[in-house]
């Protein structure tokens, strides 16, 4: 089967926070490095046949190193993604392992060029086969799926598990440097299901909503833009007390993938049996 993605994205500075630290990457768009989030809902569809990409940034850092970090990483997927898209499909994995340390050289680079001894983003992406997807994430930002009303957590939070930190620390992002332990994205492979939905979201959504009202807002029967559009009103209806990116993602109008053969006798159909 190969599946239509129909997505929604949007990224809002919240109600506390002067500056955005948020980036998002999806269908080629991105954000500048400064920047005020999104005017609104943004939406669109594309055919899983061509590696649909989406992927959500949250950056870190003291003044303004946060926005630099997350617009760095956004720049670095938009590169890795353009010139070696082909390669996904071969090896999924690996290339979800190369793109985030594609990324994380470009934020230790620019860190090192300025002197910067602390930056940073986390990193959450999906990419699209023809019936199946595959996940990977760094850092606290998540990804989670909505099969039959039943909403589940398949990134993994990478924070420190120890103390009474309020906020924990995190042991994986972009901006590790190598010296500091190995970059270890985590990494999902799942079968698309007619009607999934797949939420990738900043903190600014799971801080401000808890999982049950957040399965309860996705289960809405409305359309994606409709839902992406509530899931940011909830949380900024709950304080907004960070930047609020996210995309939401829906698989709908599953067809069957056509062999050559196949192709061919759509194309020219069969003889009669007048004609033969």
């Amino acid at each position: 089967m190969i599946y239509n993605i129909d997505y929604a994205y949007t990224s809002n500075v919240g109600l506390v926070r002067g500056n955005q630290e948020d980036n998002f990457w999806c269908d080629g768009s991105f954000m500048p490095q400064v920047n005020s989030g999104t005017a609104g809902v943004f939406t669109g569809t594309m055919n899983a046949e061509d590696v649909p990409a989406f992927a959500v940034f949250d950056g870190m850092g003291g003044e303004s190193f946060g926005e630099a970090a997350s617009w760095l990483a956004a720049e670095g997927f938009d590169e890795y993604y353009k010139e070696n898209k082909k390669k996904f499909r071969q090896d999924p994995r690996i290339y979800t392992e190369e793109v985030s340390k594609h990324m994380n050289r470009k934020v230790c680079a620019f860190a090192e060029e300025n002197h910067i001894r602390s930056m940073g983003s986390t990193s959450v992406m999906v990419l699209f086969g023809d019936d199946w997807f595959a996940a990977s994430n760094l850092g606290d930002s998540r990804i989670y799926t909505l099969t039959d009303k039943k909403l589940l957590q398949i990134s993994t939070d990478h924070v420190f598990r120890g103390g009474g930190y309020r906020k924990p620390p995190l042991v994986q992002y972009l901006g590790l440097e190598e010296s500091e332990g190995d970059l270890e994205p985590s990494f999902v492979r799942e079968k698309i299901t007619p009607g999934m939905r797949i939420l990738l979201c900043s903190d600014g959504v799971t801080d401000m909503i808890e999982e049950d009202e957040l399965e309860k807002l996705m289960s809405m029967e409305e359309s994606v833009e409709k839902t992406a559009e509530v899931i940011l009103n909830t949380a900024l209806e709950h304080g907004g007390r960070d930047n609020t990116t996210l995309i939401l993602l829906q698989a709908s109008g599953g067809q069957e993938k056509q062999g050559f053969g196949a192709f061919l006798r759509g194309l020219f159909g069969r003889k009669k049996k007048s004609e033969q």
